[in-house]
């Protein structure tokens, strides 16, 4: 009984020390390692999230700067200018809906000022059949 608690215990602080190890590892794998695509997704995504200063930790400016270049020669802008015009703007109810449109793509957006009138719906036959909203 002792003996099966203590090899419990170590296997648990085997799994735990190597969770640890790889947590840190991780990362100089990611941003040193010699995996070049791994490093550019990497880099394009973290440096586009909420915490940009992550990459800069493991590297320079100038390297995020490359890697973001190569993104846009490649015809991957992250900052693609979409085109917006107003189509219906009512200010009593404070909702305005207006055109937008990309260079992959054209749409509605609907601007709502107070977030608390909106309501979300969900069809009953969710991924068999979908319903109008009328219904």
């Amino acid at each position: 009984m002792k003996t099966q608690k203590i090899k419990v215990k170590m296997i648990l602080a085997f799994i735990g020390y190597n969770l640890i190890f790889a947590s840190i590892l991780a990362p100089f794998v990611v941003f040193k390692g010699p995996f070049e695509a791994l490093k550019t997704m990497a880099v394009g995504a973290v440096a586009t999230s909420r915490h940009p200063q992550v990459v800069q930790l493991f590297l320079s400016q100038a390297e995020i700067d490359r890697i973001m270049n190569l993104n846009e020669e490649q015809g991957v802008s992250l900052g693609q200018a979409i085109g917006r015009s107003k189509v219906i703007s009512d200010t009593s109810s404070g909702i305005t809906i207006e055109d937008i449109k990309g260079p992959s793509f054209k749409g509605k957006v609907m601007l709502i000022k107070d977030p608390k009138r909106v309501k979300l719906a969900v069809t009953k036959d969710i991924g068999v059949t979908g319903e109008r909203v009328s219904d």
